[in-house]
């Protein structure tokens, strides 16, 4: 992975290979977060559904 990473840099024309690391974590998390979230709404929504019948 860390090759991956540091190739990535190499082409880019430089960098550092940490940062880009990071930067693919965060995206991750966000998405994560996002498919989290959306989750969590269709849950509350049904369950409030339920409730008003």
């Amino acid at each position: 992975m860390l090759n991956w990473f540091r190739n990535q840099v190499h082409e880019a024309g430089g960098g550092s290979y940490q940062t880009l690391i990071n930067e693919a974590l965060r995206q991750y998390i966000q998405v994560q977060d996002a498919v989290l979230e959306e989750t969590l709404r269709k849950v509350i929504r049904e369950e409030l559904q339920t409730l008003s019948q």
